[in-house]
């Protein structure tokens, strides 16, 4: 059967390290050929906001999926 493109979106998070972060990015961009959507800093709920700065990256790509069942 044929093959047909399709968005995904996939959401990076680390927590507390900028540096480690940026790096899982850039190799995230390099395996899939996707782009930024957003990116953001938080915390995952209001008990955990004594924590370092949580990172999060929205990235947009596009995969092949197969038809075949």
């Amino acid at each position: 059967m044929a093959d047909k493109k399709v968005n995904q979106v996939e959401i990076i998070h680390t927590a507390g390290d900028y540096h480690l972060h940026e790096q899982k990015v850039n190799d995230y961009l390099k395996y899939s050929h996707g782009h930024v959507v957003a990116s953001f800093v938080g915390t995952p709920n209001v008990n955990h906001r004594h924590e370092p700065g949580h990172f999060y990256t929205v990235i947009e790509y596009e995969a092949l999926v197969s038809d075949d069942q």
